[in-house]
């Protein structure tokens, strides 16, 4: 028997039909609320991943307070070197020092000093460097610290390039104006390139038996038969010897109808006693002086050496000479090996109202090495043995010049 109350009421199987489908649609929203959760929770931490791998790649090679998060705090770094302040990037790192900022701060390297083998045409490695800059020779200090002037740098670049380019006469030419004139204020150093790369070019230019086109203090002579060197030399102003000497041919193996190098002297002397130094020269044809080489010299003791302007005096030369020393009276012969003047003697003849009243100096020989850039002399000039040898063969008696300057 069933009870009025147990009888089904109408609706009542689709209320409870109906509250199953209920419970399950919201646990199907739980699902797809964590579902999207979970998906937007690995969009976030990807981007962030890939954030951080593009600041990584722009922080590599930066210092690490270019590398600092957003609150410029950089991990790699202990508390107490982190950056302070805003966070550094790449603006605030300083410009990398180019070739302007060296030539302004008279930083260079050491210059490159040219070798050119005689027939050859120097290479392509510059013997100066040149700042990208300026176009000019990056300022370099001297033994004073003095850098050269950019007048004096220009000039020694375009000088530079015409040895580099193989132009050798015009680039001698220009690299001597800058020894011989004041006004490009050259420093020391440079100086002293500019004479070795000339050293280096005269080995053609003057002490082979080539001549350089478009040279014009040298050129080919064709012995006629007769001839002597001892009466052609006169009149290129040097003494035969220089002439045997640069044709590698003795006088008495002259031979007619060959052809031999010749070049117009007179060759000039200039000795610094600041730098012990003699400076050989020749002027051209417009009067300007030409660098042949430069020769390292010994002075007189207690600074005795005469300054001012002398000239090599007429038929004074003289090899293996003979000597009496003016304060003891001792002679030495010929051929006495302690023979102080060595092997050879140029006597000097003062040219001014100060210089007429020195008398019995000379440029000589030496039989003590050792002297050579010191004061030791007399007051004489020395030369070793190899460097007076050829000063003897270059300089002519009764023209060429010898400028004594401090």
């Amino acid at each position: 028997m069933v009870l009025s109350s147990q009888t089904p009421r109408a609706g009542m199987s689709r209320m409870y039909m109906s509250s199953k489908p209920r419970s399950g649609a919201k646990w199907g929203w739980l699902l797809l609320i964590g579902v999207g959760l979970i998906s937007m929770w690995t969009f976030v931490w990807s981007d962030s991943d890939a954030n951080q791998a593009t600041g990584d790649a722009a922080g590599a090679g930066l210092p690490a307070s270019a590398r600092a998060d957003s609150r410029g705090v950089d991990p790699s770094l202990p508390a107490t070197e982190q950056p302070t302040g805003r966070p550094a990037s790449v603006n605030d790192l300083p410009p990398p020092r180019d070739l302007a900022t060296a030539s302004a701060n008279n930083v260079r390297p050491e210059p490159v000093v040219q070798t050119i083998r005689l027939g050859e045409t120097p290479n392509s490695t510059p013997p100066a460097p040149v700042s990208a800059a300026a176009g000019t020779p990056a300022a370099n200090p001297g033994p004073s610290g003095a850098p050269s002037s950019a007048l004096a740098g220009s000039q020694l670049a375009r000088g530079m390039n015409m040895i580099r380019e193989g132009r050798l006469v015009q680039g001698r030419r220009e690299l001597s104006q800058l020894l011989f004139s004041d006004r490009g204020n050259l420093s020391a150093l440079d100086a002293q390139t500019v004479r070795d790369t000339l050293s280096s070019v005269n080995k053609q230019l003057v002490f082979s038996d080539q001549v350089t086109p478009g040279d014009t203090l040298s050129e080919t002579y064709v012995v006629q038969r007769g001839d002597y060197l001892s009466r052609i030399a006169p009149k290129y102003a040097v003494p035969y010897q220089f002439i045997e000497r640069i044709n590698n041919t003795p006088a008495e193996r002259l031979q007619a109808g060959k052809p031999i190098k010749l070049v117009k002297g007179p060759f000039h002397a200039r000795i610094s006693k600041s730098d012990f130094r003699m400076d050989i020269y020749v002027n051209d044809a417009d009067g300007q002086p030409i660098y042949i080489r430069s020769f390292t010299v010994g002075l007189g003791k207690d600074d005795s050496t005469p300054m001012g302007p002398f000239i090599v005096a007429p038929n004074s030369k003289v090899q293996n000479p003979s000597w009496k020393n003016p304060r003891t009276g001792e002679f030495y012969g010929k051929d006495d090996p302690k023979n102080p003047i060595g092997e050879y003697w140029l006597a000097l003849k003062g040219t001014d109202a100060v210089t007429e009243a020195h008398s019995g100096y000379g440029i000589h020989g030496t039989i003590d090495p050792q002297s050579i850039g010191r004061q030791a002399s007399m007051g004489c000039v020395r030369l070793s043995d190899d460097d007076i040898a050829l000063v003897y063969d270059m300089l002519e008696s009764g023209r060429s010049t010898v400028q004594i300057t401090w």
